[in-house]
């Protein structure tokens, strides 16, 4: 099973492209990540798309970001999702 570095350079070298999923136990590019993705929200330096839904019980919105252009060579884009689950009274 290829490590997912080479997974990435073997979908370059054959012109596609591809997403992988950043996952808790990568905690230093999680946590490095996770503090660009904040510094992009916080600046409104990114594209973002809302979501809310709502029924008898809850309310859950949902808001995904897109960063294009991210710090890390390699990388066109970064996309965060994140939804909250609001309970009604």
């Amino acid at each position: 099973m290829h490590c997912q570095k080479e997974t990435a350079a073997f979908i370059v070298q054959g012109g596609g492209d591809y997403i992988l999923g950043l996952k808790s136990n990568q905690t230093t590019f999680l946590d490095e990540a996770s503090l660009y993705i904040d510094d992009c929200i916080s600046s409104a330096n990114i594209g973002i798309e809302k979501d809310q839904a709502k029924e008898k019980m809850a309310a859950e919105s949902k808001h995904v970001y897109v960063i294009n252009r991210p710090h890390w060579i390699g990388l066109k884009t970064v996309i965060n999702g994140r939804s909250k689950l609001h309970f009604c009274n």
